[in-house]
C-alpha cells in the first residue's frame, strides 16, 4: 500500500487512488493531474493526457506552420526542436523560441539554430521564423532578464550564443564557455551581482557559474534590452566542488581540472537547470538524480527521480511561478517509447500530466508556458512537433486543480 492512498490501478505503474472523502471541488475546475482515466488525446492520437486537458499539434518539422487566418510561415519549421522558452512580445503576445538539436550547418528547416513562433495576446500562432542558423547541436538554453534567448551547443568546442526571439538581431557568442557541450542556462538575480549558470552534458560535465564584471555590471544596469546583451561578454568562470555524499556542503572553484574530477565523482550529465528564490535545481540524468543546491547556506541535498512512470532519464526543468520555490518543478523525460512531463511538487511527491505512446524511442522537450499560464508547450523531439496544452476548465496552470493522482 502507499501511504495516504486507499488503492492503485495498473494504467502505468503505483498510481495512488486519493480517498473519495476528499472535500468536493471547486465548481467549474476539470481539470486532474495525473488521471488518465478519460482516456484523454491529443490531436494527432500520440499523447495521453491527464483527464481535464486538450493538446493540438501546432508545428512539425519540414512544414510550413499554420498561422491564424489561413496563411503558413515562409520558412518551415525546424527538426529536432528541443530547449525552449517563452519571451513576452508586442502587445501582449509572445515567442515560443525553441532550438534544433542538429550537427548540420547551414539555415535550412533540417540545420542545427533556432526558431521561434509568434503567438498574439488570445495565444494564436501568428508567425514562425528562424531566428539564428549557422550553429551545431543547439540543445538546451534559457531565457535571459532582458529578452533574449541563450541557446549552447552541444558539441565538442560548442559555444553558447545569445539570440534574439524576434530575429532583429544577430546571434552572439557569450564569454560563459567554449569547451562544448553545454546544456542549459539559469540566472540568480535576486543577488548583486548577478550570477548565471550553465550544466554540461559530459562525463565530466561540471556545473558553471559566470559573473559579470565590472564592465559586464554596466551593461547589466542599462535599461534597454538590447543594450543589455553584453552583460555576458564580460565576466569571470568558476565551477561547482560538492563535498560528496547524498547531502553536504559545497565551494566554487575556478581549478577547471579539478572541477571536472568531482563532476565525475558526483553529478556527470547534467541537463536541466533552474534558480528560485536562492536554490538552484539541476538534473544529472545518468545517475536519475536532481541535485539542489541552498545558493545562500552552501549546502546541497540529491534527490532521485525515479518515480512511477518517471523511469526513465531526467531531462529539462521548467517552473511555472519562477519566483517560488514551493511551487511545483517539472521536468521533461528522455528515454523509451512514452517519455511524458511530470510534476514535483515542494514536498518530493511526483506526478504525470501527459505521455506519449510511440512506436520508438522519444523524449520530451521545450516545456514552457505562455504569458497568461494558460498554454503549455511542449515537444517530442524525434517526432518533431510541438504541442499546445490548455485546460478544457479554460483556467491557467497556475490555478486550482481536482485531486492530483500521484506516482
Amino acid at each position: 500500500p502507499i501511504p495516504g492512498c486507499i488503492g492503485t490501478d495498473n494504467s502505468k505503474t503505483r498510481w495512488c487512488i486519493l480517498s473519495s472523502s476528499s472535500p468536493p471541488p471547486p465548481s467549474g475546475v476539470s481539470y486532474e493531474p495525473g488521471n488518465f482515466s478519460r482516456n484523454r488525446r491529443s490531436s494527432d492520437g500520440k499523447v495521453k493526457l491527464s483527464n481535464g486537458l486538450s493538446a493540438t499539434v501546432i508545428a512539425a518539422k519540414n512544414q510550413q506552420v499554420p498561422l491564424n487566418g489561413g496563411g503558413r510561415s515562409g520558412d518551415r519549421f525546424h527538426i529536432d526542436p528541443d530547449g525552449a522558452a517563452v519571451v513576452n512580445g508586442p502587445n501582449g503576445g509572445w515567442y515560443y523560441v525553441s532550438n534544433a538539436e542538429e550537427p548540420a550547418v547551414g539555415s535550412a528547416w533540417n540545420n542545427g539554430g533556432v526558431g521561434s513562433i509568434q503567438f498574439d495576446s488570445s495565444g494564436r500562432v501568428i508567425g514562425y521564423k528562424r531566428v539564428a542558423s549557422g550553429t551545431r547541436n543547439n540543445c538546451g538554453g534559457g531565457r535571459t532578464p532582458w529578452n533574449s534567448w541563450v541557446s549552447c551547443e552541444e558539441v565538442d568546442n560548442g559555444k553558447i550564443f545569445q539570440t534574439d526571439p524576434r530575429g532583429s538581431r544577430d546571434k552572439r557568442a557569450t564569454a560563459m564557455g567554449s569547451m562544448g557541450w553545454y546544456e542549459s542556462f539559469a540566472y540568480d538575480d535576486k543577488v548583486y551581482p548577478p550570477r548565471f549558470f550553465v550544466t554540461r552534458d559530459a562525463e565530466r560535465g561540471f556545473l558553471t557559474r559566470f559573473t559579470p564584471n565590472s564592465q559586464g555590471l554596466a551593461c547589466y544596469n542599462k535599461q534597454n534590452d538590447y543594450d543589455r546583451w553584453c552583460t555576458l561578454d564580460h565576466g569571470t568562470l568558476d565551477y561547482l566542488l560538492i563535498s560528496g555524499g547524498p547531502s553536504g556542503t559545497f565551494t566554487w572553484t575556478t581549478n577547471r581540472g579539478a572541477a571536472e574530477q568531482n563532476a565525475r565523482q558526483y553529478y556527470w550529465f547534467n541537463e536541466g537547470i533552474d534558480v528560485a528564490n536562492g536554490r538552484l535545481y539541476f538534473t544529472s540524468k545518468k545517475l536519475k538524480r536532481m541535485v539542489i543546491l541552498n545558493l545562500r547556506a552552501k549546502t546541497y541535498t540529491y534527490h532521485s527521480t525515479v518515480s512511477g512512470a518517471f523511469n526513465h532519464q531526467p531531462d529539462q526543468v521548467s517552473r511555472l511561478l519562477k519566483d517560488d520555490h514551493n511551487s511545483v518543478l517539472y521536468f521533461c523525460e528522455d528515454g523509451g517509447n512514452d517519455p511524458g512531463v511530470h510534476g514535483r511538487d515542494k514536498n518530493g511527491k511526483y506526478f504525470t500530466i501527459l505521455f506519449g505512446q510511440f512506436p520508438y524511442g522519444e523524449e520530451t522537450t521545450g516545456l514552457a508556458w505562455s504569458r497568461d499560464s494558460k498554454h503549455m508547450y511542449v515537444s517530442f523531439q524525434n517526432t518533431g512537433k510541438i504541442y499546445d496544452v490548455t485546460r478544457d476548465d479554460g483556467l491557467p496552470f497556475s490555478g486550482q486543480t481536482l485531486d492530483i493522482k500521484y506516482h
